[in-house]
């Protein structure tokens, strides 16, 4: 009885766990969505300030380069964030995976049928592993939940879009393929923006090689 009453315990606990997740996803999604929010309108002020050609207001390279390398860097704090929250649920996630087979009532732990409830897939490692024997491609991002790896792939190809209108705007200016001269401030920022973008990835890619390292062994 007291075995029974335990794995009750193990079942009310996961879905008070399930619920504060769902919390925590609407609480990350706030934050995200903020973000996005804020780089996209700041660079999108910069970008299409100028106004009417007669209106006198024009926006300098270094401005532009300014705003480009701002949003660049934040887009890259956001996928930060969300590297690191999914590495904190996958933490969780595999924590009560090993308490639920522990307490065998897991489809491959349980001794009965009525306490065979969750089924092997809901322990994260086994599921990576099963994804990495498979032969499964784009790992780097798949070890994340889907909730976390869709805003990782458009923070990614947000980068990349505003990297596009950078460039765009230096071919506009006649300072891309055509010789004339850039100053060395609007270069710096330029590059910075740049490598922000190669910084995404090296995060997820980081935190990928961190979860297999030290919690799918």
């Amino acid at each position: 009885m007291e075995k029974d009453q335990y794995k009750a315990d193990i079942l009310k606990s996961f879905n008070e766990q399930f619920a504060q997740n769902q919390n925590n996803h609407q609480n990350l999604f706030v934050q995200v969505v903020s973000i996005l929010l804020t780089v996209l309108v700041g660079f999108a002020l910069v970008t299409f300030g100028e106004g009417k050609p007669d209106s006198g207001v024009r926006i300098s390279i270094l401005e532009f380069s300014a705003a480009f390398s701002t949003a660049e860097v934040m887009l890259l704090l956001g996928v930060s964030l969300i590297s690191s929250l999914a590495l904190g649920f996958r933490r969780d996630q595999l924590i009560n995976a090993i308490i639920r087979e522990k307490a065998k009532v897991t489809e491959d732990t349980g001794t009965l049928d009525k306490w065979k409830v969750f089924p092997t897939s809901f322990n994260p490692s086994k599921r990576y592993k099963e994804k990495k024997h498979n032969k499964e491609r784009y790992l780097f991002i798949k070890w994340m939940p889907n909730f976390h790896s869709i805003f990782s792939i458009s923070f990614v190809g947000f980068q990349l879009l505003l990297i596009l209108i950078y460039l765009s705007k230096l071919w506009q200016e006649n300072l891309l393929f055509n010789g004339e001269s850039i100053e060395i401030s609007s270069l710096v920022l330029g590059m910075l923006g740049g490598f922000s973008f190669l910084g995404s990835f090296w995060v997820i890619c980081s935190f990928h090689k961190k979860i297999v390292l030290y919690y799918y062994r």
